[in-house]
């Protein structure tokens, strides 16, 4: 099976993640919140609260956040634009529980 390609599918500009935050419907889970709102093409982002206190811990948990969408970019939709907030607890959990989470995350949205 060919996987898509993610280059260029980032949310970069902050009038678009306003956009989804704003407008967006939101899935809840223990760590993650998922934001998704209808559009042309796949599109995504990942944010972090301040919460988490430093820039390493921020960046960490966007990296842990980046690779979930990576692994399972074929289980994702392909007309929305998605959030994935990750909670300060992101940095202590352990990746296979992220992952299950963001499944049943996906599962809910579709």
């Amino acid at each position: 099976m060919k996987t898509r390609e993610l280059s260029g599918a980032r949310l970069r500009v902050s009038v678009e993640f306003n956009q989804v935050f704003k407008e967006g419907k939101r899935y809840f889970s223990e760590n993650l919140i998922l934001i998704s709102l209808d559009a042309h093409t796949f599109r995504y982002g990942v944010a972090v609260s301040r919460k988490a206190r430093t820039a390493v811990k921020r960046n960490f948990v966007k990296r842990r956040m980046r690779e979930l969408v990576r692994r399972n970019v074929n289980q994702l939709p392909v007309n929305k634009s998605l959030i994935l907030l990750g909670k300060v607890s992101v940095g202590q959990v352990p990746f296979y529980i992220l992952e299950s989470e963001f499944l049943l995350l996906l599962r809910r949205l579709q």
